[in-house]
């Protein structure tokens, strides 16, 4: 390990290494990381001077170094990054490596507005023309084909893939080999290529997604794509009296809230004459809200549909009411 990082300091920066010292400022490093993802991913090192001499880190700081370069990747970068944070002990020195990957959610920029790319051993900000380029090759205008960041193929539930296949197109798909099944799942947009192998793409992860004992892909990699619902006692909203965060994939996450909405439905009457008719629950009102609210929403927005009820009234809304929908029944 030393012997490597020997050529690398001496070797200098370059379009995959940044040097840092400690005292770098956190704008400073949200535009170093960004910059690496917008283009191949690389590597900073902290504790280390411009010319490659290693000047360490203090070893009560290492701990709050490595929470700030975490909260800048969450907080100073949209979308945000997850990097490898380590650290390493040269000839009794520490110092520390964030390791950015190339981003699959690009292009990236830092909560002050700018988009860095990384060009030699330096950063700059990004050309119309480059920028143009990384949201063409983003793919903004075909998101539900985009790959979700951090997923694999394993994410995925083959034996639904399967059953989908067989039964809407009559295609058997256990007979094929590795190659040819996964080249089915990058045609259908249900899987992407990235690097090596096969992650999700959004709308795998939507139809698709593995369901498991403490939890689902869908809710690991995508938990802005959930569905909360809340039913409160009157219509203060101070009292809940059922809840739901669902994160069941498509379309089961319409029968599980339809589900829901059912149990907390309030029996209402009319009095017609002498005769008192009790309404019925209005399934195919709510069914077709819950559908278009799924299909039709921006999935690029990190936030839930969120679902309230009280009593008879019925509130749907996507990410800050960027679609929403009332109804009263009396």
């Amino acid at each position: 390990m030393n012997s490597e990082l020997t050529e690398i300091f001496l070797n200098g920066e370059n379009s995959l290494t940044e040097f840092k010292e400690p005292s770098v400022s956190p704008q400073t490093l949200a535009e170093e990381i960004s910059a690496f993802a917008n283009v191949m991913g690389g590597d900073i090192y902290i504790g280390v001077s411009d010319d490659g001499r290693v000047t360490g880190i203090d070893s009560a700081r290492i701990k709050n170094l490595e929470q700030t370069a975490m909260n800048i990747c969450r907080n100073s970068i949209l979308p945000p990054l997850i990097p490898l944070f380590e650290t390493i002990r040269f000839n009794d020195k520490l110092i520390a490596r964030i390791r950015v990957p190339e981003g699959i959610e690009k292009p990236y920029q830092t909560a002050s507005g700018k988009y860095m790319i990384r060009v030699g051993s330096t950063k700059r900000n990004s050309s119309r023309e480059e920028l143009l380029r990384m949201f063409q090759n983003a793919r903004v205008y075909h998101i539900d084909a985009n790959p979700v960041a951090g997923s694999e193929k394993k994410d995925l539930d083959l034996d639904k893939i399967s059953a989908y296949f067989r039964d809407v197109y009559d295609l058997e798909t256990r007979s094929m080999d590795q190659e040819e099944f996964d080249s089915l799942l990058v045609n259908a947009s249900i899987a992407t290529r990235f690097h090596a192998g096969l992650c999700a793409s959004l709308s795998g992860l939507l139809f698709f997604g593995l369901k498991q004992k403490l939890g689902s892909a869908l809710e690991t990699h995508l938990p802005h794509a959930g569905i909360q619902f809340v039913a409160y006692e009157d219509d203060d909203l101070g009292s809940i009296i059922d809840r739901l965060d669902c994160y069941e994939t498509s379309p089961e996450s319409v029968d599980a809230v339809i589900h829901k909405i059912r149990l907390n439905w309030k029996t209402s009457s009319l009095i017609k004459g002498l005769k008192r008719e009790e309404l019925t629950f209005p399934e195919g009102i709510f069914r077709e809200l819950v559908v278009n609210a799924i299909v039709h929403r921006d999935y690029s927005i990190r936030g839930k549909i969120r679902i309230k009820m009280a009593g008879f009234k019925f509130h749907l809304a996507e990410y800050e009411e960027s679609f929403s929908a009332s109804l009263e029944f009396p």
